[in-house]
This record gives structure tokens, sequence and C-alpha cells, in this order.
């Protein structure tokens, strides 16, 4: 039974042999392959290599490849790029790309509000927290308070003993010496009167 045909994303680099390519070629290459739906390419720094991105049809991984490898080599010739070769691949479902790209990719980035809900735990508590050094560091510190990456909570979590409830109220025996202190105080002097006495 025959396999069904795949949507593939193809990226692809390819390395010059001599010199530097001029960037004005890309937006040729770019056209030259609009069957495959390249829309972007990529120059090195250096200029010395193409990077470009296709869609391809194709029943399997290592048939896309080649399909994308052919339609790259047969376009360079047609822009002035002959003799240019494949340096480097990368091959994946089209709808691995898709997940990746809907990915974000940055930082989920959390307050000390948004942390403290988390952990569930109080603001102040978080403050208390951030004080200790298992605590990791956050990323700024901001006129609003510090902010921090989502997933630099990850180890904390995995390594703190949360003690439920609030801490223990102070005994008779740690009050007692406060107790003493205020027995000893002198009491205060009253106020003179207002008005003479006769």
């Amino acid at each position: 039974m025959a396999a069904h045909m795949k949507e593939w994303s193809v990226g692809l680099e390819f390395a010059a042999q001599r010199g530097a390519v001029d960037p004005d070629v890309l937006f040729d290459l770019i056209e030259a392959l609009e069957d495959y739906h390249a829309g972007a390419a990529s120059l090195s720094p250096d200029g010395t290599r193409i990077g470009v991105d296709l869609w391809v049809e194709a029943r399997s991984l290592r048939a896309a490849l080649v399909a994308g490898e052919r339609a790259v080599l047969k376009a360079l010739p047609a822009v002035g790029l002959a003799g240019m070769s494949l340096s480097a691949a990368d091959v994946k479902p089209w709808a691995q790309l898709e997940v990746e790209l809907a990915r974000p990719n940055y930082p989920e980035l959390m307050g000390v509000a948004e942390m403290a809900e988390l952990l569930g735990v109080s603001k102040q508590r978080i403050s208390e927290l951030a004080a200790t050094p298992t605590f990791p560091r956050p990323l700024a510190q901001l006129k609003g308070g510090p902010v921090w990456d989502r997933a630099s909570i990850g180890n904390f979590l995995q390594t703190w003993q949360r003690k439920p409830g609030r801490p223990r109220k102070a005994t008779a025996a740690m009050r007692k010496p406060l107790t003493a202190l205020r027995a000893n105080a002198v009491a205060p002097t009253p106020a003179p009167s207002p008005h003479p006495k006769f």
C-alpha cells in the first residue's frame, strides 16, 4: 500500500564556493521558488550562505528533503548562483512547524501578585521568599516591583518545603521578658492642672 502525501517544512542552507552573495538576488530566488511557497530567504552575515524555507508535498521526510534540494539547485543557476552546495537541512512535518510558530518565543513574565497566586501565598510572603538564597533571582527590578520568568520557578517548586498555616504565636515564655520590662517601667507623671488650687 502506497504512503499518502504529506506536507513538509523544508529549511535548507546552501554555501557559496567563492565570494559573497549579493543580497538583492534573494528576491529573485524567492520568486523562482514560488511553487514551493518560499516566503523568505536569508543571508549569513559574511554573505557566503543562503537559507531558504520551502513548503514541500512528499510521502516521506527523505523524499521532502530530496525534492526541496532539487528545487533550490534548479533555481540557483537561474538567478546567477550556480555552484552552491547544500550545507544544512531541517525537515519537519508542516503541522509541527505550525505548533512551533504558535508557541510564544518570549518568557512568561510574573510579578509579585502572579507569583503569590502560583505558590498559594500572600504577596508579603513572596517578598520574604525572594530574600532567600534558594528563590530565583528576578529578570528585572522595575518601579512596580520584581519580574520573574515563570520557567525559573520550577526548580524552587521542586525543593520548596512549604509549611502550611500561619507562624506560631509567641509563647508565654517568649513574652515574659517584655512583661517584666513593662512591670519595671516608671509610671508616667500626671500632667499639671491648668488651674492652680488655692
